[in-house]
């Protein structure tokens, strides 16, 4: 074995989860997951939150329909803590970073670039799409994020 060569024997070699045991901790984070989720939509659902205190909500299936508070705060709970719980159950294991365990990789700067211009060209072949079928174009959008990069740059050029 020469020195480039990654070790295949020993304590210093890293192997991956097998297929069953990567099964069951994703099955295991989805549960999590959805039990936090249900958890915290229930809570919103069944108690009026505001300045005041916290109060019991006279009509929790009411609640449910009309606030879209809900889904926004049950998702928020849930994904902090299943990213958590991800980043915990890889940190256990030995021999391998985050970074291996998730694939997470500094793509090839070729396929970055045929990436960047097929979004580019979706984007294009969108507007062109829009044009064609009378849409009027979303001037807002463009000119207030222009207005927005002139202000941090002028202030960065300063």
């Amino acid at each position: 074995m020469t020195e480039t060569e990654p070790p295949t024997e020993g304590p210093e070699r890293w192997q991956p989860w097998g297929a069953w045991a990567t099964a069951g901790i994703g099955l295991a984070v989805i549960v999590v997951y959805l039990v936090l989720s249900v958890l915290a939509a229930s809570l919103i659902a069944l108690f009026d939150f505001d300045a005041s205190g916290v109060t019991p909500a006279a009509d929790p299936l009411g609640t449910v329909g009309s606030n879209p508070n809900i889904v926004i705060a049950s998702s928020l709970v849930s994904a902090i803590v299943g990213i958590l719980l991800i980043l915990l159950i890889t940190s256990r294991r030995k021999g391998a970073s985050w970074s291996e365990y998730l694939a997470i990789h500094r793509p090839v700067t070729k396929e970055l670039l045929v990436w960047l211009g097929i979004t580019i060209a979706t984007v294009v072949v969108l507007g062109v799409i829009g044009m064609l079928l009378g849409r009027p174009r979303c001037k807002s959008f463009g000119l207030r994020y222009t207005v927005r990069l002139r202000y941090f740059l002028s202030s960065c050029l300063r």
